[in-house]
């Protein structure tokens, strides 16, 4: 399964190029992050040639396309992935109990929460179905998977066996639940969700191991820091206090991570968002960076190219309209947005 695909960064894109004064970040923001939503869903949609395919790929974008009609009322959004769907035929791919296929029924089940049509859940209803009463998982019935055996235990473990999977398979049970007023899903989910969570967390590090190649199951010793994965969905190297891990939602899709189940000690720490727009520091260099290099230009002085580099990136720094990532507490539900940072040294 490829990592780093684009869509991931759907609302979180900076908008290359922008140039706002500090009287209009406030007021830009929203609209910033509105514009790079359409673009990106445009971009990809024209790369998709008029037939998107159906696997956790699309399946991934398309719960981004529902969170952005969402958060825009942009029709557009609703109408391309209800032909996505319609182009399915509102069915999970096989194998059905492969977490990257079973991403497919987020946007099902979303549609569907607003349109109330019971064919559109059919499929994912009856797929889900055959995880109950399961004692055991037959290896060719998840089709890619990493572990040798001809079969292993039903548990949350050998079923989402990488951390990829709890961001694909169960949103899908806990909206099943809300669908249908059924508990049974969210119980199944609360069992399998932490039980992965048991196997893939390391408590030291506050991470998440991408999958169990990464470790031994026995001792669990790691090679080297680089061993866990870098994109990993759970547990970002920013440490957030104490407690279960957090959800990094690069995705910018909130709605994904509200579903999840919780449970665990709260953290005893609440982020804030510094705000360098408010400092005299950032007033000072924002209103006279063009006039001082012009002035150095004219004298034959100019500034070196990394001084420039460092100012203009202190600038945009921490500011939410020049992109962010958002991040979920499992226990609470609490979320908040982390600015992008510019990693200078020099002013910042």
């Amino acid at each position: 399964m490829p990592h780093g695909s684009f869509f991931f960064s759907l609302a979180l894109m900076p908008l290359a190029g922008a140039q706002l004064t500090m009287s209009q970040i406030g007021l830009a923001e929203r609209q910033v992050v509105a514009d790079t939503m359409s673009r990106v869903a445009e971009y990809q949609i024209a790369k998709y040639g008029g037939h998107p395919p159906t696997n956790w790929i699309t399946g991934t974008f398309y719960t981004g396309m529902l969170a952005a009609y969402a958060a825009t009322g942009n029709e557009d959004y609703l109408r391309q992935a209800t032909a996505w769907c319609e182009a399915a035929q509102w069915k999970i791919p096989a194998p059905h109990l492969n977490a990257d296929q079973i991403c497919t029924a987020q946007t099902y089940l979303d549609i569907y929460a607003i349109k109330r049509d019971a064919a559109m859940i059919a499929d994912t209803k009856a797929a889900l179905e055959t995880m109950f009463n399961r004692e055991v998982i037959p290896r060719d019935e998840l089709g890619h998977v990493m572990w040798k055996e001809k079969e292993r235990p039903f548990t949350g473990r050998n079923l989402w066996w990488w951390c990829d999977s709890l961001y694909m398979a169960p949103p899908v049970l806990a909206a099943m639940s809300s669908a249908t007023g059924d508990p049974n899903y969210r119980e199944l989910l609360h069992n399998l969700y932490w039980d992965s969570i048991e196997f893939l967390f390391d408590p030291q590090e506050e991470l998440v191991f991408r999958d169990e190649g990464q470790f031994k199951a026995s001792s669990r010793p790691v090679q080297g820091q680089d061993a866990r994965w870098q994109k990993s969905l759970l547990g970002p190297r920013q440490r957030l206090g104490p407690g279960p891990p957090m959800v990094a939602a690069v995705t910018g899709f909130p709605g994904r991570i509200r579903r999840r189940p919780h449970g665990g000690p709260a953290a005893s720490r609440r982020y804030e968002r510094r705000r360098p727009e408010k400092t005299p520091l950032h007033k000072i260099v924002s209103e006279n960076l063009e006039s001082w290099l012009e002035w150095r230009e004219a004298a034959e002085r100019a500034v070196p190219g990394y001084v420039e580099d460092e100012l203009r990136g202190y600038l945009v720094c921490g500011l939410l309209c020049f992109g962010f990532a958002r991040a979920v507490c499992m226990t609470c539900r609490t979320g908040f947005v982390v600015a992008f940072s510019c990693k200078g040294r020099g002013v910042c």
